[in-house]
C-alpha cells in the first residue's frame, strides 16, 4: 500500500512527502548516494522474482523440456563425470557433444547435496534466470550514465516475458547459464575494448565467453555476434586484444572441442547448426515486426519504444542496438528471441527518453524546486513511466496463460504411466505417443514427448528432442512427427502411418483422455491392443497383435 501511494504522490507532486517515500528516492537518485538505487533495484528484482517464480509455480516436476539434459546428466554422474561417447537417450546413440558445463553443475550439486536432478532441473534454471537480473543491471552501465535510465531498462528486461519463459524451464538448465554468462562475456569485452589495452576485464570477458561455449550452442552464437558488433561500434579497437582474447576463449575450451572432435569429427555441430527456423517465419515476423517478445494480449509497449529509441538523438548506439536486435534474430535461429532480450530493453529506454526528453525541457520547474532528478522532471514523464511499470508487470505476471504455456509441465498422472513403463516393460519395447494436435503446439514445446524416454528409458518412435545431433534424422523425425500429428484422433490414420513408415510400437501411450477417449475405444475395438496400465489422464496400450 505505501508503494502504491507513493507511486501516486510521483504523478501528483505531493510536497508532503516524507523522506522515506519514493518520492525522496529518486530526489537522491542521481547524487553520490546509492541507497535511492539501490532500494528502487532491490524493488524491480523483487518483482522479476515474481513473475518467474508464478511461471513455474503450481508444477511438480520440470516445466516443459529438459528430459535430453536429464537423461545426459545421469549419465555423466554415471560415467565419472568423464564425457561419455554417446548418449543412450531414446536408445539412439546421440553424439555426447552439447555443451556440458550445466550438467557438470547439476550433476556435482546431485552428488554432494544428494538432490534429486527432478528437482534440480525445476528449480536450477530459476535460481539461475533470476541471478540474471542484477548481471543485466551490469550491463545496462555500458549504455546509460543515468542510473535511472538503468533502472527502466533493467524492468523493462525483468517484465519482458521472454526474458524469463524459455530460461526457467527444464531445459533453461542450460540456456539460463548461457545467457548469464553471455551478458557478463558482452559487459567485461566492452570494457576491455575500450581501454584498448591488457587489463584484468580481458581475461574477465575471456573467462565468461569460455564458460558461455560450454554452456549453450545458441549463447555461443549470441555472443559471437555481439562481439562482431560492438568491436564494429568502438572501432578502432587494438586488434591484439582481439587475438589475445579468441585465442584465450580456444584454450579454455579446448579439452571440451578437442575431445568431441575426437570422438566424432565436426558433423554434430554443422548438423545442430542447420536446425534453425523457417525463412517464411523469419520474413513474416520482420514484415509484422512482430517477434513474439511480449504478452500478446497486450500492447507490445516495449517493442514500440524500441522502434522510437531507433530514432534517438544517440544516433550510433541507437542504430548498434537496432543491428543487434533485428539482425541478430536471423543470424541466431530457434532461440534468438530470447537471448536478444539484453539488448531490446536498453533500445526501448532510448525510446522512452525520445518521448520524454522534450517534456522535461518544457517543464518551467527547476529540477531543484522539484524535487526530481532531471529525467522525471515532467509531470507526464512520471505519468508515463508509472503506466508502464504497471501495464507491462500485469501483461508479465498473466503470460502464463497464454495459449495454455501454464499447462505446458508434466503432471503425476504422467510421471507414474513413465514410471510404469521403465519397471513394467522390455528394455527393447518402443513407445508410439499419439501427438496433441492443437494450435500452439509442436513437437519443441511437446514435453511429453521429450520427457517421456528419459523417465521410462524406453524407445519414443517421434520423439524429435536430441536429433539436432543426428544431422541424418532430425528432419526424418520432424516429417513423421507432424505427419502423426496429422491423424489427429483417427484410428486407421494412426494404423496406416504405423505400417507406411514400419514403425510397429509395443506399446501405444495416450495422454488427456478426455481427448482420447474415442479413439481408445477404437484401438480396443480394434483387438490388437489391450489397456495394461490407466489412471486418471493416461492410458498405455500394448499391442498384442504385434
Amino acid at each position: 500500500m505505501k508503494l502504491i501511494l507513493g507511486l501516486s504522490n510521483i504523478i501528483l507532486g505531493n510536497d508532503s512527502m516524507d523522506k522515506g517515500s519514493i518520492r525522496t528516492w529518486l530526489n537522491n537518485a542521481n547524487n553520490n548516494s546509492k541507497i535511492p538505487e539501490l532500494i528502487f533495484g532491490l524493488l524491480v528484482f523483487a518483482l522479476g522474482i515474481t513473475v518467474r517464480v508464478n511461471f513455474v509455480a503450481g508444477s511438480q516436476y520440470p516445466l516443459n523440456d529438459g528430459g535430453f539434459f536429464y537423461r545426459m546428466t545421469e549419465e555423466l554422474v554415471s560415467n565419472n563425470f568423464l564425457l561419455p561417447k554417446y548418449s543412450l537417450y531414446n536408445h539412439s546413440g546421440i553424439p555426447f557433444a552439447y555443451p556440458p558445463f550445466a550438467f557438470y553443475l547439476i550433476g556435482i550439486t546431485h552428488q554432494i547435496f544428494d538432490v534429486s536432478l527432478l528437482a534440480l532441473f525445476k528449480y536450477f534454471p530459476l535460481v539461475i534466470s533470476c541471478l540474471s537480473i542484477p548481471i543485466f543491471y551490469l550491463l545496462a552501465t555500458r549504455f546509460f550514465e543515468e542510473r535511472i535510465y538503468r533502472l527502466v531498462a533493467l524492468y523493462l528486461f525483468v517484465t519482458l516475458p521472454r526474458s524469463f519463459e524459455w530460461f526457467v524451464m527444464g531445459g533453461g538448465a542450460t540456456r539460463s547459464l548461457g545467457f548469464l554468462f553471455a551478458m557478463l562475456s558482452i559487459y567485461f569485452i566492452w570494457g576491455a575494448f575500450e581501454d584498448k589495452k591488457p587489463s584484468s576485464k580481458l581475461i574477465w570477458g575471456s573467462l565468461f565467453s569460455a564458460l558461455t561455449i560450454l554452456s549453450h550452442p545458441l549463447s555461443s552464437l549470441f555472443l559471437a555476434f555481439s562481439v562482431i558488433v560492438i568491436f564494429i561500434y568502438l572501432y578502432p579497437v587494438n586488434i591484439k586484444l582481439v587475438l589475445f582474447y579468441g585465442g584465450l576463449v580456444l584454450i579454455t575450451t579446448s579439452p571440451w572441442w578437442i575431445t568431441i572432435l575426437n570422438y566424432h569429427g565436426i558433423s554434430p555441430f554443422i548438423g545442430a547448426a542447420n536446425t534453425g527456423h523457417l525463412n517464411w517465419f523469419e520474413i513474416k515476423n520482420l514484415v509484422t515486426q512482430n517477434y513474439s517478445y511480449e504478452n500478446p494480449y497486450f500492447l507490445s509497449i516495449v517493442s514500440i519504444l524500441a522502434i522510437l529509441g531507433l530514432f534517438s538523438k544517440r544516433k550510433k548506439i541507437s542504430i548498434t542496438l537496432g543491428i543487434l536486435c533485428v539482425v541478430g534474430y536471423f543470424v541466431i535461429p530457434r532461440g534468438g528471441t530470447d537471448y536478444l532480450t539484453a539488448y531490446l530493453p536498453m533500445l526501448a529506454t532510448i525510446g522512452f527518453q525520445v518521448i520524454t526528453d522534450p517534456w522535461n525541457n518544457e517543464s518551467s520547474v527547476s529540477v531543484g524546486e522539484n524535487q526530481y532528478p532531471a529525467e522525471l522532471k515532467s509531470k507526464r514523464t512520471r505519468a508515463l513511466l508509472i503506466f508502464i511499470f504497471v501495464y507491462v508487470f500485469i501483461g508479465a505476471y498473466s503470460y502464463k496463460y497464454v495459449y495454455n504455456k501454464g499447462n505446458l509441465r508434466l503432471d503425476h498422472s504422467n510421471f507414474q504411466a513413465m514410471e510404469w513403463l521403465r519397471d513394467n516393460t522390455n528394455e527393447t519395447d518402443t513407445v508410439l505417443l499419439i501427438p496433441i494436435n492443437e494450435e500452439n503446439r509442436y513437437w519443441w514445446n511437446d514435453f511429453i514427448s521429450e520427457w517421456l524416454p528419459a523417465l521410462s528409458e524406453r524407445e519414443s518412435i517421434t520423439t524429435v528432442q536430441g536429433y539436432e545431433w543426428k544431422p541424418d534424422s532430425f528432419e526424418e523425425r520432424i516429417s513423421k512427427y507432424w505427419s502423426l500429428r496429422h491423424c489427429s484422433m483417427d484410428y486407421r490414420c494412426i494404423n496406416d502411418w504405423q505400417n507406411n513408415n514400419d514403425l510397429h510400437a509395443s506399446y501405444i501411450y495416450l495422454d488427456d483422455l478426455l481427448k482420447h477417449k474415442n479413439l481408445s475405444l477404437d484401438f480396443l475395438d480394434s483387438g490388437s491392443y489391450s489397456i495394461v496400465f490407466e489412471n486418471v489422464n493416461v492410458m498405455i496400450l500394448e499391442n498384442v497383435g504385434h
